[in-house]
């Protein structure tokens, strides 16, 4: 590629990353649809629209179908020094794990007190 075309392409890429998931997708879908169009006929239509005056353009663009509105939006990111506090915090009010005789204790019969919980189930040959 020449310096220029190297350039141009810098620069796009740099606008891609710069646009969010949602505009990312809306590119990709527009992109779709024009190369579904037949070469002719896409350079037809770009020739009628250059035609148009500035007011035909403008009007033509408020009568455009609205945008669907957005559903969500993304919440503000939360700083990564306040991350990291909030993790410090979080190890410091840990609770401590149970000592190695209260995990091998079964409870007894009628009790409430928690159940072990089987995390590793293996296959034994010869059992359904």
């Amino acid at each position: 590629m020449t310096p220029a075309q190297q350039a141009t392409l810098h620069e796009r890429m740099v606008q891609w990353a710069n646009l969010s998931a949602r505009q990312r997708a809306v590119a990709r879908l527009n992109f779709a649809e024009t190369r579904a169009l037949d070469p002719k006929t896409k350079a037809e239509q770009w020739q009628a629209y250059q035609a148009l005056s500035d007011e035909e353009k403008h009007r033509l663009a408020k009568s455009a179908p609205p945008k669907p509105p957005r559903t969500a939006l993304a919440t503000k990111p939360t700083p990564p020094d306040q991350i990291n506090h909030q993790l410090r915090l979080h190890a410091k009010t840990k609770t401590p794990a149970l000592p190695a005789s209260a995990a091998t204790t079964a409870p007894g019969p009628g009790s409430t007190a928690a159940r072990p919980v089987v995390t590793d189930i293996t296959d034994e040959p010869g059992k359904p």
